[in-house]
């Protein structure tokens, strides 16, 4: 984890690297539930400094946040385009990589201006949840 906040230009400190081993663990985790876990580890971190340090790794782009619909906003490890697969009954989040370049490419002749961006959530029901 050292190495990977230093390649974007970030302190490698305790709190950043149990944050990201964290958010690395869980895939998918909200600021409350990192709290928690970072906490095991580090009891007397705070949640003033779980959001500091969240919102720097954000704005360094190393990490992303994810909006789900009805749910508080989550982060992940910046991984490049990919789609969310979201249960609609249990809330599991899965990563579904695909060729994004074709979107972008495909958009592209419908929209002058350069796209920056490509995010997209499929909800629908897991395996799990129609048994």
């Amino acid at each position: 984890m050292s190495t990977l906040l230093k390649n974007y230009g970030l302190k490698a400190t305790p709190q950043r690297t149990v944050i990201l081993r964290e958010i690395t663990e869980a895939g998918h985790i909200n600021v409350e539930n990192l709290y928690e876990k970072v906490k095991e580890k580090l009891p007397t971190t705070s949640l003033a400094t779980i959001y500091k340090n969240v919102h720097s790794l954000v704005e360094s782009n190393l990490l992303t946040e994810l909006f789900i619909e009805g749910r508080k906003t989550m982060y992940e490890i910046d991984k490049g385009y990919h789609v969310h697969l979201i249960c609609s009954k249990c809330g599991r989040v899965d990563d579904f990589f695909m060729g994004s370049e074709d979107l972008i490419e495909f958009f592209s002749t419908y929209i002058d201006n350069k796209i920056t961006l490509v995010t997209a959530n499929i909800y629908y029901i897991c395996n799990n949840c129609i048994q």
